[in-house]
């Protein structure tokens, strides 16, 4: 009974949460983000406004910065915006601090339960959280104006919070410390795979579920099969390995299109595994193949094998990285 009770209240709580966030994301924040009005909707940026002498402060406190992910959201776009509150501390010269995921599956998937700063022991200390407005990432004035509003605290304990849909387009920069979380956590000693060690494995994301039933995002983000047949043949060229290549597919449905890859040998369709056993799959393929997906994106952000990824894509991508190829809209290599 308490076990069922409590579920209850954890559901009552992430509903209102995302009904909070819509209301506030949808009907204010949208409506008003490119207008002049914009800004002196948050009380931090009036504290910057009416505290004209904060230049006179001398007292420098040690201030952080986090975010709460979107609780609606799947975990790439989590992961999204967990990274540019790891960027944007790094950019504005705080420390970033931990906030916990909706879903703690995740949070101990990716080490991050294990982080060194989190929000709870800073609130026990006296922090307190600030709300900064979003800002575009290449307008100076604005990156000018969230400057002034940090320093405007100075003299204060806080934890600064962006807002969830905070741009953030280059997420390759924060690679290295998703990277170290992830492999350095506990939970590493307890991953187990389908992949043969004796094998070469190629991972391949062909994201065929979610975006099946929308028009508006099959335009954007769907990759037929064509493509694939182009970049699984582009990426066995390039392999020097006496290893067996081992081409491993994953998606949420199974398209009639897909019996064309039964062309390839040694190949496995993988459709019976989780999402948290998919990433970690994807996490750990000596070359993955990814789609236009933040889901297999951000397992490619962590990876230490080779990814191919289309150039088309919203993401950014380190173009002096040798392990990440990108390709062209029918699938073939641009940096081979």
């Amino acid at each position: 009974m308490y076990i069922e009770t409590n579920f209850i209240k954890k559901i009552k709580k992430l509903t209102y949460q995302k009904v909070k966030y819509l209301l506030w994301t949808y009907f204010v924040l949208k409506k008003l983000e490119n207008t002049w009005i914009y800004f002196y909707l948050y009380r931090s940026f009036w504290h910057s406004v009416l505290n004209l002498n904060f230049n006179n402060i001398s007292k420098n406190q040690k201030n952080y910065m986090s975010i709460d992910v979107d609780p609606g959201a799947g975990i790439g776009h989590q992961l999204a915006n967990y990274n540019s509150a790891i960027w944007y501390a790094k950019k504005f010269n705080l420390i970033h601090a931990h906030t916990s995921f909706p879903n703690k599956k995740w949070e101990k998937l990716l080490g991050f339960n294990y982080s060194i700063t989190c929000l709870e022991d800073l609130i026990n200390k006296g922090y307190k959280k600030i709300k900064l407005p979003v800002f575009k990432e290449k307008d100076l004035v604005e990156i000018s104006k969230i400057k002034k509003i940090i320093h405007s605290y100075r003299d204060q304990k806080i934890i600064f919070f962006l807002e969830n849909n905070q741009g953030y387009t280059k997420q390759y920069q924060v690679a290295e410390i998703l990277k170290e979380k992830f492999f350095s956590s506990k939970k590493r000693s307890k991953d187990k795979l389908i992949y043969s060690i004796k094998d070469f494995n190629i991972a391949v994301h062909i994201r065929a579920g979610d975006i099946m039933n929308n028009e508006k995002l099959i335009n954007k983000r769907f990759l037929d099969i064509n493509y694939f047949i182009k970049t699984i043949n582009e990426s066995l060229s390039i392999i020097k390995t006496p290893k067996k290549k081992k081409i491993h597919i994953f998606s949420e449905s199974k398209l009639d299109s897909f019996s064309k890859l039964t062309n390839f040998k040694n190949i496995k369709f993988c459709h019976n595994l989780n999402q948290y056993k998919t990433f970690l799959h994807f996490v750990y393929a000596d070359l993955l193949i990814t789609s236009k997906s933040s889901f297999s994106y951000k397992a490619a952000l962590i990876s230490k094998g080779i990814k191919v990824s289309p150039k088309n894509f919203w993401h950014g991508y380190p173009y002096n990285d040798k392990k990440w190829i990108l390709t062209s809209a029918n699938g073939r290599f641009k940096n081979k």
